[in-house]
C-alpha cells in the first residue's frame, strides 16, 4: 500500500509515521507535503499511490483547496482538529475523519476500512466537490448566552462576558471578566461544542479560555505553552505539545 501524507507540523508527522509503522507495517510513504501549492503540482502528474492521509489545515491553507483543482480518484483519510459538527458533515462522502491527536487504534480501523472498501482496486466514487461545499458552507449557530445557577435563581450570562470555564470535581465553573463565578449544568465537552471556536479555545481537559481574557503566553517545558489570563486561576493553564500548533493557529486566526 502506497501512502501520500499531507501534514505541516513535524511533531504530528513523526507521530503519524510511528502509528503507520505500528498499524500498517507494509505501507510505504511515496510522498509527503506540508503545503497546498506543492501538493497540487504533485497530484496533477502522479497517480501511483493508493491512499492519502491528510490534515485539513496545511501551512498555506485548507487541504480541501487541493481537491478543487485536482480530480481525486483515490480515497482520503482526513485528520483534523475541527469540531464534531464539521466532522459529521465530512462523513457524508469521506472514507474516514480522525480527530487530532490521532490514536493508533482509530488510524488502524480507518486503514482497514479503506482495505475493505477498495479491495477490488476500483476507482473511488467519492464526491469531493460536494464534500467541499458541505464543509465550507455549513454555518453553525453558537450560543450567545449561557444559563447559570445564582443562589436560588437562574441567570443568563452573555458569552462575551466569559473569561474562562474551569472544570473541577466534574463540575463546570464559569468565570466572568469581572471575576464572578457561576456553576453550569453542562460538561466541558458540551460547552466546547456550544461556544464559538473563533473566541474560545479548549486549552486542556480543565480549561476553556476566552481570547479576550488572555494576558500572555509562554513557551513551557517539553513543547507545552503556558497561558496567563487577566484573572488568576487555581491551576496553571498548560496547552500540550500536541495541541500547541492548533493553539498558535487559533491565536493568529
Amino acid at each position: 500500500m502506497k501512502l501520500v501524507l499531507l501534514e505541516d507540523e513535524q511533531p504530528a508527522l513523526r507521530h503519524l509515521k510511528r502509528m503507520i509503522e505500528e498499524v500498517a507495517p507494509n505501507a510505504a510513504m511515496v510522498a509527503h507535503f506540508d503545503a497546498v501549492e506543492s501538493a497540487i503540482g504533485w497530484f496533477q502528474s502522479n497517480t501511483d499511490y493508493d491512499l492519502v492521509i491528510s490534515d485539513i489545515q496545511l501551512s498555506d491553507g485548507l487541504s480541501l483547496a487541493i481537491f478543487r483543482q485536482v480530480k481525486m480518484i483515490k480515497p482520503i483519510i482526513f485528520t483534523t482538529a475541527f469540531d464534531q459538527y464539521a466532522i459529521e458533515a465530512f462523513k457524508v462522502n469521506g472514507i474516514d475523519y480522525l480527530l487530532k491527536p490521532v490514536k493508533a487504534e482509530e488510524l488502524g480501523k480507518a486503514i482497514e476500512k479503506y482495505k475493505t472498501l477498495f479491495r477490488s482496486n476500483e476507482q473511488s466514487a467519492w464526491d469531493f466537490e460536494k464534500l467541499i461545499k458541505q464543509v465550507t458552507n455549513q454555518e453553525k449557530i453558537y450560543r450567545t448566552r449561557l444559563l447559570v445557577h445564582f443562589r436560588d435563581e437562574l441567570k443568563s450570562i452573555p458569552t462575551d462576558n466569559i473569561a474562562f470555564i474551569h472544570s473541577e470535581n466534574k463540575t463546570s465553573h464559569l468565570y466572568t471578566r469581572t471575576g464572578e463565578m457561576f456553576i453550569l449544568d453542562q460538561n466541558m465537552e458540551e460547552l466546547e461544542s456550544q461556544l464559538d471556536p473563533q473566541f474560545f479555545f479548549r486549552a486542556n481537559r480543565q480549561f476553556i479560555i476566552s481570547f479576550s481574557s488572555i494576558k500572555s503566553n509562554h513557551q513551557h517545558f517539553n513543547g507545552k505553552i503556558k497561558v496567563l489570563l487577566t484573572l488568576p486561576t487555581k491551576e496553571e493553564i498548560l496547552v500540550s505539545r500536541e495541541r500547541a500548533p492548533e493553539f498558535k493557529a487559533w491565536l493568529a486566526h
